[in-house]
């Protein structure tokens, strides 16, 4: 998803619920859940080898992590 698109959906839920608080799923299935508590941050991000950086490499594109 891109970060425009992942604002757009958010802006949505903040006009409706502005006092909500966010949280992250540990897995697909939703076995539990963390309140966000970290800024979001830009790094680079594989996913060829599932990994981030915080410098581009060849194969990496700008990624945004939010949590």
């Amino acid at each position: 998803m891109k970060i425009k698109d992942y604002i757009k959906l958010l802006k949505e839920i903040a006009d409706k619920s502005p006092d909500a608080i966010v949280v992250s799923a540990a897995d697909p299935e939703g076995n539990s859940y963390n309140e966000v508590v970290f800024s979001p941050a830009i790094f680079y991000y594989s996913k060829k080898d599932n990994s981030i950086s915080d410098v581009p490499y060849n194969g990496y594109v700008e990624a945004i992590c939010i949590n």
